[in-house]
């Protein structure tokens, strides 16, 4: 396990990557005391740069295995068009995505989602501003928010 950023700078989570047979599988996140990344070492190089990027604020992309023209597919990469410290309810993604009364589909998927950070399903609220759930760990979510800067005084903004 490699500690990332300077004195581990970054949420406290560390991020366990899963490969199969040489592809990229699934992400999970943990509770941690320093933002920590558990990787096969044939693999660290490219999640160490997304991570150290992560860790201060900017936005490496990443290629990631989604799918094609679906319904999941495009909130999918929706979720990675949020922008670092802000937050989109699950309703606006619906609509942005041209479906706008599938919000509870929206959140089906974010709570599916096999690559969190990668593809920040955490910055996808409840309408009303509420932080919704999150798996595995609703306070990985207030963390993840709070690392980047956003406030639940502020977090109603629509995306």
């Amino acid at each position: 396990m490699e500690v990332i950023g300077p004195n581990g700078l970054g949420p406290g989570i560390r991020v366990q990557i899963h490969y199969k047979a040489g592809s990229l599988k699934r992400i999970s996140l943990f509770s941690s005391p320093k933002f920590s990344l558990d990787c096969p070492s044939a693999q660290i190089d490219p999640f160490r740069a997304w991570m150290k990027a992560y860790s201060q604020g900017q936005f490496i992309p990443f290629s990631l295995p989604l799918p094609g023209d679906t319904f999941q597919g495009d909130v999918l990469r929706f979720l990675q068009t949020i922008p670092w410290g802000s937050v989109c309810s699950y309703k606006d993604v619906a609509k942005a995505v041209g479906s706008p009364r599938a919000a509870r589909a929206v959140g089906n998927i974010c709570r599916g989602n096999l690559f969190p950070l990668l593809i920040p399903c955490h910055r996808v609220i409840r309408s009303d501003g509420e932080i919704g759930r999150y798996t595995p760990d609703p306070s990985l979510k207030r963390q993840l928010l709070h690392f980047e800067g956003v406030t639940f005084s502020t977090a109603g903004a629509a995306c």
